[in-house]
């Protein structure tokens, strides 16, 4: 079936994990499942017990999983009301990660994907967890994904192509921007490729301040290896907020 797909990388998760304490390492990570079920719920909020909050995941039709450090999310079909959901959803994520939690790199894509999931338990402790993801699309996206040099999400021209024929192409004018994405082997035909933007409005002198340094923290953090090519996906990302400096 071809639908909408959301692929992103945590970059630095393998270091991540050997640097910290399990105990952190489980805060963190479910610091990160927070941040997601927010994006899902896109800004709407249920009571829970004690007045406590918690992102209200009562109408979203996105379908999302995530397996290590890979997180996808995609959608029942390829119609209109389908991508304007799971732009805003995949725009809040690349957001909320790449400006405040943990640095992503990602590729939208409209493509084939299927999968099959199923838990069986039996009496004795054993478990069967089925999780069989397939279809060119995500194959396409995980190679897409890997060959970007930076904390940032490119959109596909199958996406673009998908809004053309639906009528959809207004829905990236507040989401996305076109950009020269920084690739780890760049070619000389390379064109510019829409990319979701790291903010939707101009930023300001402080505010661009504020934000570079929200991005330099959240590479840095949780005890990250920062190597020279750390360093790099850290320089083209910065450069790519330029963009949008007032």
């Amino acid at each position: 079936m071809k639908c909408f797909i959301g692929y992103f990388d945590f970059l630095g998760y393998k270091s991540f994990v050997e640097k910290n304490e399990t105990e952190y390492t489980k805060q963190r990570v479910g610091n990160i499942l927070m941040d997601i079920e927010a994006c899902l719920g896109r800004g709407k909020y249920q009571e829970e017990k004690q007045g406590a909050y918690a992102a209200d995941l009562s109408n979203y039709t996105i379908k999302f999983l995530n397996i290590s450090d890979t997180v996808i999310f995609w959608t029942q079909d390829g119609s209109a009301e389908s991508i304007e959901e799971f732009l805003d959803v995949c725009y809040r994520f690349n957001t909320s990660q790449n400006g405040f939690n943990f640095p992503v790199r990602g590729t939208l894509i409209y493509d084939e994907m299927e999968i099959i999931i199923g838990n069986q338990f039996n009496e004795v402790g054993g478990t069967y967890s089925a999780n069989m993801i397939y279809g060119k699309g995500l194959i396409k996206a995980h190679i897409k994904t890997g060959s970007q040099n930076w904390a940032g999400c490119t959109i596909d021209n199958s996406v673009v192509e998908q809004l053309v024929k639906i009528g959809s192409i207004a829905t990236l004018n507040h989401i996305a921007v076109k950009y020269m994405v920084p690739y780890k082997c760049s070619t000389t035909d390379q064109q510019e490729e829409y990319v979701l933007r790291l903010a939707k409005d101009t930023l300001n002198t402080e505010h661009y301040e504020n934000y570079k340094r929200n991005i330099v923290e959240v590479f840095k953090k949780d005890n990250k290896e920062m190597n020279d090519k750390a360093e790099e996906k850290l320089n083209n990302t910065i450069k790519f907020l330029d963009v949008f400096r007032e």
